[in-house]
């Protein structure tokens, strides 16, 4: 097998790190592109659920109502005054 005449080579540099203000307005200037993804995400994501985007809601609140009766009810966890259902939502809202 004969080795090739010239090997090419390939080297890429880039620039320095844009300033956080100059990545911003980036950010801005594209903004149209980044919530049209965002939302192409969001219809995939959810396109074959029976219930769409209701189920991005319906999840949740189908965990916070199974956190209630089971701690709060079966287990018997309090939230310091506070009704459970709310303590246990401040959990399952980040």
């Amino acid at each position: 097998m004969n080795a090739p005449a010239s090997l090419i080579e390939l080297e890429i540099t880039g620039s320095a790190r844009p300033s956080l203000r100059q990545a911003l307005r980036e950010l801005w200037a594209f903004r149209g592109t980044i919530l049209a993804f965002a939302e192409r995400d969001v219809r995939v994501k959810y396109k074959q659920a029976v219930l769409g985007v209701a189920w991005a809601l319906l999840q949740p609140l189908a965990f916070l109502a199974i956190f209630a009766v089971f701690f709060g009810r079966v287990a018997k966890i309090g939230g310091d005054g506070v009704p459970y259902a709310a303590f246990a939502l401040t959990a399952l809202i980040p």
